[in-house]
């Protein structure tokens, strides 16, 4: 049986360093970096399998696990830029590419999330520890 692997606290606040993901929720959700998805797709439509890309990046099945990878994977084949190769030479602009410099726009974006969240999570420590006698 293929069982997603249950992520501890410790996971959890590893993977949230990570600049492929932009949340890991108590459940164990993770969020995706928009920019590691369409990695994703543009590898796996040139025919890599996901473990692979996964493993590229530091993320293979025995960290996040097997199931978490086959589910991204399935909902991520299905993005338009999976389905059909781009011509050689060329780039396909996705959904959430705009314009120029749209990936940079991508970086920021997760990058400011990344912030927030570590900034929350900062708040959080500093209240547990006032707590302490």
């Amino acid at each position: 049986m293929n069982q997603a692997r249950t992520l501890t606290e410790g996971d959890r606040l590893m993977l949230a360093e990570r600049p492929e993901i932009i949340r890991v929720g108590r459940t164990g959700r993770i969020r995706w970096a928009p920019w590691f998805k369409r990695e994703f797709t543009d590898r796996y439509a040139r025919g890599e399998t996901p473990t692979a890309i996964f493993r590229d990046h530091g993320l293979g099945p025995e960290l996040i696990g097997a199931k978490r990878i086959e589910r991204a994977a399935a909902r991520w084949r299905n993005r338009p830029a999976a389905r059909r190769p781009a011509a050689h030479g060329t780039k396909r602009r996705t959904r959430d590419e705009s314009g120029p410099g749209r990936g940079l726009i991508d970086v920021i974006a997760a990058q400011s999330e990344r912030i927030n969240a570590l900034e929350r999570r900062i708040h959080e420590l500093e209240a547990t520890e006032e707590d302490r006698p």
